[in-house]
């Protein structure tokens, strides 16, 4: 049986996931530039409780981005995940990822426009009974909005994406939309808080809503390095799961 989405979601793009600012769900429409590289490390730890059942994860997502020019990025991502899902302590790889981003709209006055489509690769049967991700494909669309503001930053996240399942009658159409305001501290300092919401609807019906707040505190030394920390709590409206996610991370950028 599958991880529902919204909780994959959360697992495999809140932990900077992915693709996202690390430590945000909410991606912003900035890129490395042409030529320019970037490597997101983290540990994540997640507390989840699934109809009555309760699972912790430690993962360590890992995310390489190339500037393929100055507006386009191109990334890719493997998790690694330590389990107790099948009851005992299980450690392996995650879902693979592969995702672009392209800028296309960019204003003076400090708003801009992005697009990002990704996909998430499955893994096998096995690993997603050990708890190490979901054996399906997925595939989303994301419309990025990002706005410079007077305190900081102000991004806003709408998609919808589709899951793929290799088990029949569990595909599923996907919906997210989140919004993160982020105000600077100082010049090295950002904290940032990120609510969200994911919908997902079978295609057998009974489908079902998540959301998440995220409070996140961003640190940049100098401006190749930034230090993150994260708390995240997403709750399914059906009261199916119920997750607990904390997050510390590295992003090192270089040409």
């Amino acid at each position: 049986m599958r991880t529902a989405y919204p909780t994959l979601l959360a697992a495999l793009f809140a932990s900077s996931h992915a693709w996202a600012y690390q430590p945000l769900v909410t991606d912003d429409t900035g890129t490395q530039g042409a030529g320019g590289n970037q490597i997101e490390f983290a540990w994540v730890h997640e507390h989840e409780q699934t109809d009555g059942t309760s699972t912790r994860t430690n993962s360590v997502p890992l995310v390489y981005t190339r500037g393929l020019t100055d507006a386009l990025d191109v990334a890719v991502g493997l998790p690694w995940a330590r389990s107790n899902a099948s009851g005992g302590n299980e450690s392996g790889s995650g879902n693979p990822s592969l995702a672009l981003k392209w800028r296309f709209h960019e204003k003076e006055n400090g708003w801009s426009l992005a697009f990002k489509p990704e996909i998430v690769f499955p893994v096998s049967a096995a690993k997603e009974a050990k708890g190490h991700g979901d054996h399906g494909t997925a595939y989303n669309a994301t419309v990025i909005f990002t706005r410079e503001t007077a305190f900081g930053e102000f991004h806003i996240n709408a998609g919808a994406g589709r899951y793929d399942a290799i088990s029949a009658g569990e595909d599923a159409t996907t919906y997210h939309l989140s919004v993160a305001p982020a105000w600077r501290l100082n010049e090295s300092t950002l904290l940032a808080l990120d609510i969200g919401l994911d919908h997902e609807n079978p295609d057998a019906g009974g489908s079902d809503t998540s959301h998440y707040a995220l409070l996140g505190l961003v640190y940049a030394p100098n401006e190749n390095l930034d230090l993150a920390a994260g708390l995240q709590k997403t709750f399914s409206v059906s009261g199916s799961d119920n997750v607990w996610m904390g997050t510390v991370g590295v992003t090192w950028r270089f040409k």
